[in-house]
């Protein structure tokens, strides 16, 4: 969603949380280059990403994929996922238009700040 939405700063940050989440480089390079269709990716996740990729795009979500969604995911488990996407395509405008500086990537510095607060990766 950071490329599509062209959210560079988000881009940079999450790359290396995704993989210390265990995103492996070959789905990192996929999504990158917006092929989120590829074997790497298992179904679930699969429909996660072009959710994402059609919440972006907006302003509605077509009914198969709602229907997709329903049949993977539990009501609350929706409203998180549009929660979440919404949060950081809002997060990502807001660093666009202000055109923010980049810097480095936090990676493992924010997991450990997760893990001190009792947040788990799961």
């Amino acid at each position: 969603m950071a490329k599509q939405a062209e959210a560079e700063y988000e881009w940079v940050q999450h790359v290396s949380i995704a993989k210390i989440a265990g995103v492996t480089d070959e789905q990192i390079s996929l999504i990158e280059q917006g092929s989120i269709e590829a074997e790497a990716f298992d179904p679930r996740m699969k429909l996660v990403l072009h959710t994402a990729r059609e919440v972006v795009a907006g302003p509605f979500l077509p009914e198969k994929t709602f229907a997709a969604l329903r049949e993977s995911f539990t009501p609350r488990q929706i409203v998180e996922l549009l929660l979440t996407i919404g949060h950081y395509l809002m997060l990502g405008r807001i660093m666009t238009t202000l055109k923010i500086d980049l810097d480095p990537p936090s990676g493992n510095t924010v997991v450990e700040a997760a893990k001190t607060m009792g947040i788990s990766q799961a």
